[in-house]
């Protein structure tokens, strides 16, 4: 039940590190209104002596993304211009695997430096176009491109786990996998739900003794408080999303661009821009619409994400983001 607030990149960025959901038509890193500083994940632990670096396979300059990023609180930008041109092999830049392999001195020069640290990584290889590296001991099982790519993609975080576990830091370090969106698959509404729905998967190898599953509606909004809240560091959440270890939501919301969805447990809730509103069962993929039937729970779908995307912007044009 964890889903992507949008459905580009820099939405994902945006509210995972940042904790605001994506707003309606707007790039969040780009608008002249974010230009001011956020408070954020980077900020929030800096405060408590954490050094922050964030490694991209492509250009930081993509979606503004190195000078949103080094403005809110991240002290090093690992990009494209760092790497070997020969390694660069599409307009994404390198390899996954080359650059978490590349990443690793970093890790080891913050590690020696007796600080802890946040170390954030946005991989590229599962967005087209698609390319299998050369001269690595990967092999694919499926003669699917797109299937063989997600596989070398798994491989590349296996190679960077199996790296790092030697590491004497690699106990007390939390990881956390997440996607910035999904994709569109077989979609049963017009706002289709595959682009939104994504994993979160929480690695505490000093930690829990015992695999949980956690059943909460959750999003990208929600990993800043969660991540904080599993330091046990005091902070301001001044964002909207909430510790999914200590608190619930109700309902769970996201953009597309023109539309805005709405979930629960049951139904989802879609609202157009070009007019109308809907009511589905999801879990039953049903395409019937519920509306009419369930007039109460709709509104209070729509009430709930509007809001929450009001809020965000009275926050941000009042500058109450830091």
């Amino acid at each position: 039940h964890f889903y992507s607030a949008g459905i580009h990149t820099y939405n994902g960025v945006y509210s995972t590190l940042f904790g605001f959901p994506a707003l309606l038509g707007k790039h969040s890193m780009k608008t002249t209104e974010s230009m001011q500083p956020f408070s954020g994940l980077a900020r929030s632990l800096s405060r408590h002596g954490y050094r922050s670096i964030f490694f991209s396979t492509h250009d930081e300059q993509f979606d503004n993304m190195g000078g949103f990023l080094s403005y809110n609180g991240f002290q090093q930008i690992v990009s494209q211009k760092d790497y070997p041109a020969d390694q660069v092999l599409t307009a994404l830049g390198v390899p996954d695997h080359f650059m978490l392999q590349f990443s690793l001195p970093y890790l080891e020069r913050l590690a020696q430096s007796d600080a802890p640290f946040l170390a954030v990584y946005l991989t590229a290889s599962d967005h087209g176009p698609y390319v299998i590296p050369e001269g690595i001991s990967f092999r694919p099982r499926s003669g699917d491109i797109k299937q063989q790519i997600v596989e070398y993609a798994d491989w590349s975080i296996g190679q960077f786990l199996r790296a790092v576990s030697r590491e004497p830091w690699y106990q007390n370090t939390i990881f956390l996998f997440l996607a910035d969106h999904g994709t569109n698959i077989a979609p049963v509404y017009d706002m289709s739900l595959s682009y939104h729905h994504i994993p979160l998967i929480i690695h505490m190898p000093g930690g829990l003794e015992e695999a949980q599953q956690v059943d909460a509606l959750g999003g990208q909004i929600d990993v800043y408080p969660t991540l904080m809240g599993l330091l046990n560091l005091p902070y301001v959440n001044n964002t909207l999303g909430i510790d999914l270890f200590r608190e619930t939501r109700p309902f769970i919301y996201f953009s597309a661009d023109d539309k805005l969805g709405c979930l629960n447990r049951e139904y989802f809730w879609v609202w157009r821009s070009n007019g109308g509103e809907s009511l589905y069962r999801y879990r039953e993929k049903d395409r019937r619409d519920y509306l009419a039937e369930h007039p109460q729970l709709a509104r209070e779908m729509k009430v709930y994400a509007e809001s929450m995307l009001q809020t965000t912007q009275w926050l941000i044009d009042r500058q109450l983001v830091k």
